[in-house]
């Protein structure tokens, strides 16, 4: 039994790291391929979670993918809250067993200010409830800047990190002066992601 069920945990992550592209035209994308796979991996495991999405965004991009990344875990059977605007007492009631985080960084290497209410308020009180939990922080954000390149994932992972969260994957660094697709270029990272909350 535990055999299978790790086997279907390769397959389904060399499938995700593996679909092709799926871009029909400019903007336009088809979920079916992933979709697919991550129903695969509900059935064989049928491991479901509350998860929330954490995101703090500027121009909108890293709200598409954190909406992206939500779409994703619902399809694979996972309960998920996420919002801009998500203030401390709204994620307490949700009650989360595993926190993503997706943001873009501003400024001189800081959270974009619509996150931080919330990240204030987090470093603040150290919720007791969120310690122990697993998470996963991606990062949006332009290499030409330097040293302030995903900064604001950074200070994720430093929040996470005195709360208690347990990253159970690597920060993924999403570059922006290298594609224009971040949903898209998400997908294998939330892919093995959803396979370790488990």
């Amino acid at each position: 039994m535990l055999r299978t069920v790790l086997t279907i945990h390769h397959i389904f992550a060399f499938q995700c790291f593996n679909f092709p592209a799926r871009h029909s035209k400019a903007g336009e994308k088809s979920d079916a391929v992933l979709g697919h796979n991550v129903s695969l991996f509900q059935a064989a495991t049928g491991i479901t979670m509350k998860v929330a999405i954490v995101c703090g965004s500027v121009y909108g991009s890293a709200e598409e993918v954190a909406r992206h990344a939500a779409t994703l875990l619902q399809a694979s059977g996972h309960d998920t809250l996420v919002n801009p605007r998500l203030a401390l007492p709204d994620l307490l009631a949700f009650e989360p067993q595993a926190l993503l985080a997706v943001t873009s960084t501003t400024g001189m290497g800081e959270l974009p200010d619509n996150l931080m209410p919330l990240y204030s308020q987090l470093r603040d009180l150290l919720p007791a409830a969120l310690r122990g939990l697993p998470g996963g922080v991606i990062a949006l954000g332009d290499a030409s800047y330097g040293d302030t390149f995903c900064a604001g994932g950074e200070q994720m992972r430093e929040l996470f990190a005195e709360l208690g969260i347990v990253e159970v994957q690597d920060m993924l660094r999403l570059d922006g002066s290298e594609s224009v697709t971040p949903e898209t270029d998400a997908e294998p990272w939330l892919a093995t992601f959803m396979t370790r909350l488990g």
